[in-house]
C-alpha cells in the first residue's frame, strides 16, 4: 500500500477519460475531505497541512482513503494480492482485496485528481535486465501520467544507473530536493548519479512540477528526497545488509520473482529490526515533503501553456524580479515572551517595603527579540509605518510592510491563545512573518518579571517552560521549509536539546547556517548537547556562558578569566585548536564591550590579535545613557548578523550593530523602535 497525498482534491479534475466502468469503481471516501486516518504517516501528512488518502482494491473495488479498521484488515489479510495496474482489471473482476504497486497508485491518484504521493522507494530496471529484460512498470507510469512521487530513491537491489536513463528517455522529471545534484539510493543518501535538477527550496521544485503541468507535458516527476543526516548510519547498516543479501542470492542464483522476499528475509534478519525503523523513518520523512509540496501546489497559479509559450522577451523581463532588491531570508526559532520590567533607582533593601518607580510591559523573549529587530533592519523605513489588527496577526508582516520585505522574516515559535498571546502577534507582526507561531488552547504564553535597579536587572522569574514544551521536533518539521528557503537560521537556547537537534539536522541537511544564541548559563551547552552540534557556525555567549561552554568542553578556565576584555583575550590564545568551529564568536562583558572571534573576515579597526580559533577583535561598549539593558545582545546580534547578509564588510557590520546597541540600551523596550529610523545596511 502506499500513502498518497492530497489537498488538490477539488482544484484537480479527475481526467477526462475516466470510464463510467472506472466511476463505478473508484470509491474516493469521505476520510479523504474528512481526514480521519490515525496512521503515523498520515499523522506526519495531516501536521504538513494536507490531507492523507491511502490507496488499495478492497473487495473489487479502488479505494481511496482508508480508515484505520480498513488499513489493519488489508494489512492482516493472508490473501491479499500485489496489484500492478495490469493487474487492476483481473483484480476487480475477481473481487481481490490488495495493495497497490507505485503504478497502480499514480494511475488510480491521478483519476482521484491527485497530484502528489509519497512512497519509500520507486522501482526500476533490475540488475541483469539485459537478459531478462525485467523492467518495472513504475517506468512506464511515470512517463503517461503526472502525478509527482515522493520517494527516497531508486530501491537499492535494482539498476540506478540505468533506471535514471529510461525515465530520461521517457521523459520523466527527476529532481532532488537537497544542496547537491546527487541522486539517492532509498538507504543511502548518495550514489554515484545525479538527478535531472535538484534544489534546496520545495518552492522552486513546485515551480517546476506546477510549470511543467500548465505546458500539458504528460510525463510524471519523482521527487527524491535523500536519506536525513540523523538516519546516516543506520541507513549504511541497512545498505550493507542488502549488499551481502545481494551477493548471497547471486551465489545461490536466486532470480526472478523469488529474490525480492529473500532479500527482505535476509535483510530484516540481519539489521534485527533496523531496517524496518529506518524504512518507517523514510516514509514519515517522504510524507512530510509530500505535504509542504502539495500545500504550494494548492495555492500555485500558473500561466497556461500558451500564455507561456508566445510571451514575448519583454514581457519576461519585465516579469523578473529585481535581483537588486532581494531580501536575505532568516529564520527565528525560540521564544515568545511577555516580559514586565520593574524599574527603580531607589535604594533598596529586603524590608518587604514599597520602593518608587516604574513596570514596563513589552514583548520579549531571546528568539523573538531577534526576529523583530532583524526585521526592523532589513524592512524599509516605509514598510514599518503599516498598522495591524488583531484579526490579521497571522498574516502581519505582508500587511504591515507594502513592499512585503519583511515577510522574509519568520519567526517559529509558540504561544498561547490568551490575550498575552494576541499581544505578541500584534506587535511581532509588523515587522515579521508570525503566521507559522503556534496557537496553544492549553498553555498559557510565556510571562517574565524581571527587576531592573539603575539599569540592570538584578532577577528575574520566569514562567516559559510549559510553553516552550510546544515548540516540539515534530513543530520544526511540518515547518522544515521555513529553514530549508532561509539565507541565515537563529535558534536561541530556550528551546529544548531534541528541538534544537531537529533543527540543526533540518539546516545541515539542507546546507544553512546557524547562529546560536545560549540565553542564560544553564543553556549555553546545548548546542553542544544536539545530535549535530558541528552544524552551529555563530555562538554568542555572555562571558560566563563562554565559560560554561568551555567547562563543557573540558577547559577548566578560571573565573578570574573574564574580569575584563585583556584576561579574556589571554584566555583566548591559551585555548587548543581542537575546539569546535565556528566561523563567529562573540562574548559580550557588559560595560567592558565585547570580543568577537571571525574565521572568514578581519575588521581592522577592531582587530587584536590571532589565536587559534580565528581573528580577534575588541568592540568597545556603546557610548549612550543605559535605560534598560534587555535586548541589548539580542540586538547587537541581529544588526550584526544584518549587516553581514546584505554583503558589507566586518568592520562596517560592527559599526551598524554599535549604533543599534545604542538605541535599545537607551529604550525600554527590548527592541528600539529607533531601530526602523537607522539607514539600512
Amino acid at each position: 500500500m502506499r500513502s498518497s497525498l492530497t489537498r488538490l482534491l477539488t482544484s484537480v479534475r479527475p481526467s477526462s477519460s475516466s470510464s463510467s466502468a472506472l466511476s463505478d469503481r473508484l470509491m474516493v471516501s469521505d476520510e479523504i475531505r474528512a481526514a480521519q486516518n490515525d496512521e503515523r504517516v498520515a499523522a506526519v501528512v495531516r501536521k504538513g497541512g494536507a490531507v492523507p488518502a491511502t490507496i488499495a482494491l478492497i473487495d473489487g473495488k479502488i479505494r481511496v482513503g482508508l480508515t484505520s479498521s480498513e488499513l489493519e484488515s488489508i494489512s492482516q489479510d493472508k490473501k491479499a494480492v500485489k496489484v500492478s495496474r495490469r493487474d487492476v482489471a483481473y483484480a476487480l473482476s475477481k473481487g481481490l482485496t490488495g495493495g497497490t504497486t507505485v503504478a497502480s497508485t499514480m494511475w488510480a491518484a491521478h483519476h482521484a485528481g491527485i497530484r502528489v504521493f509519497s512512497t519509500g522507494g520507486i522501482g526500476g530496471v533490475h540488475r541483469g535486465a539485459e537478459e531478462t529484460f525485467d523492467i518495472s512498470a513504475d517506468l512506464t507510469e511515470l512517463s503517461q501520467t503526472p502525478v509527482t512521487v515522493v520517494c527516497a530513491g531508486i530501491k537499492s537491489i535494482l539498476d540506478v544507473g540505468k533506471t535514471l536513463e529510461v525515465l530520461e528517455t521517457q521523459g520523466v522529471n527527476t529532481l532532488v530536493y537537497g544542496p547537491e545534484n546527487v541522486f539517492p539510493g532509498f538507504f543511502s543518501p548518495r550514489t554515484p548519479f545525479a538527478g535531472q535538477t535538484n534544489s534546496e527550496s520545495i518552492e522552486e521544485l513546485a515551480q517546476i512540477i506546477a510549470l511543467s503541468a500548465s505546458l500539458g507535458l504528460p510525463a510524471g516527476t519523482i521527487l527524491a528526497v535523500p536519506l536525513p543526516a540523523h538516519l546516516a548510519a543506520e541507513g549504511k547498516v541497512v545498505e550493507d545488509a542488502i549488499q551481502l543479501a545481494l551477493e548471497k542470492a547471486n551465489n545461490k542464483k536466486i532470480r526472478g520473482q523469488a529474490i525480492t522476499p529473500f532479500l527482505l528475509s535476509h535483510v530484516a534478519k540481519t539489521t534485527k529490526g533496523i531496517s524496518m525503523r529506518t524504512n518507517v523513518a523514510l516514509l514519515e520523512n517522504n510524507a512530510r515533503v509530500a505535504a509542504q509540496l502539495a500545500n504550494i501546489l494548492a495555492k500555485k497559479e500558473v500561466p497556461s501553456s500558451s500564455n507561456r509559450v508566445h510571451a514575448t522577451e519583454k514581457q519576461q523581463q519585465k516579469n523578473a524580479p529585481d535581483k537588486g532588491t532581494k531580501q536575505p531570508k532568516v529564520t527565528v526559532v525560540g521564544a515568545s515572551i511577555l516580559d514586565f520590567e520593574a524599574i527603580t533607582t531607589e535604594n533598596l533593601k529586603h524590608d518587604g517595603g514599597s520602593y518608587a518607580g516604574r513596570v514596563v510591559q513589552r514583548c520579549g523573549g531571546v528568539g523573538r527579540n531577534h526576529s523583530e529587530a532583524v526585521g526592523r533592519l532589513i524592512t524599509t523605513a516605509a514598510a514599518a509605518t503599516g498598522t495591524l489588527s488583531g484579526r490579521d496577526a497571522a498574516g502581519a508582516a505582508k500587511t504591515a510592510a507594502g513592499s512585503g520585505a519583511a515577510a522574509d522574516v519568520v519567526l517559529l515559535s509558540a504561544v498561547g491563545a490568551d490575550t498575552h498571546g494576541v499581544f505578541l502577534l500584534q506587535q511581532t507582526g509588523k515587522y515579521v512573518d508570525v503566521s507559522r507561531i503556534l496557537r496553544s488552547s492549553s498553555t498559557p504564553t510565556a510571562i517574565y518579571m524581571s527587576m531592573n535597579h539603575h539599569g540592570n536587572v538584578l532577577y528575574g522569574i520566569s514562567c516559559v517552560e510549559q510553553i516552550i514544551k510546544e515548540i516540539s521536533p515534530e513543530y520544526i518539521s511540518v515547518n522544515e521549509e521555513a529553514i530549508a528557503t532561509a539565507d541565515y537560521v537563529i535558534s536561541d537556547g530556550n528551546i529544548r536539546v531534541e528541538t534544537l537537534s531537529k533543527v540543526l539536522e533540518i539546516a545541515k541537511f539542507h546546507g544553512k547556517k546557524v547562529w546560536f544564541e545560549p540565553t542564560d548559563i544553564a543553556k549555553a551547552t546545548k548546542f553542544l548537547d544536539s545530535s549535530s552540534p558541528s552544524s552551529v557556525t555563530a555562538v554568542s555567549p555572555n562571558a560566563r556562558e563562554f565559560l560554561s561552554i568551555l567547562k563543557r568542553l573540558g577547559v577548566d578556565a578560571d573565573p578570574s578569566s573574564i574580569a575584563s576584555p585583556s584576561s579574556l583575550l589571554t584566555l583566548l590564545h591559551s585555548l587548543p585548536p581542537s575546539l569546535p568551529h565556528l566561523d563567529l564568536l562573540l562574548v559580550t562583558m557588559a560595560e567592558h564591550g565585547s570580543l568577537l572571534v571571525s574565521r572568514e573576515q578581519v575588521a581592522e579597526k577592531f582587530k587584536v590579535s590571532e589565536c587559534a580559533l580565528g581573528t580577534v577583535h575588541i568592540i568597545p561598549p556603546p557610548r549612550t545613557q543605559i535605560v534598560s539593558v534587555s535586548g541589548a545582545g539580542d540586538t547587537m546580534n541581529s544588526a550584526l548578523l544584518s549587516s553581514l547578509l546584505h554583503s558589507r564588510s566586518l568592520e562596517q557590520s560592527i559599526d551598524f550593530s554599535l549604533q543599534a546597541v545604542s538605541h535599545t540600551l537607551g529604550s525600554t523596550d527590548a527592541v528600539a523602535e529607533g531601530l526602523s529610523e537607522m539607514e539600512r545596511p
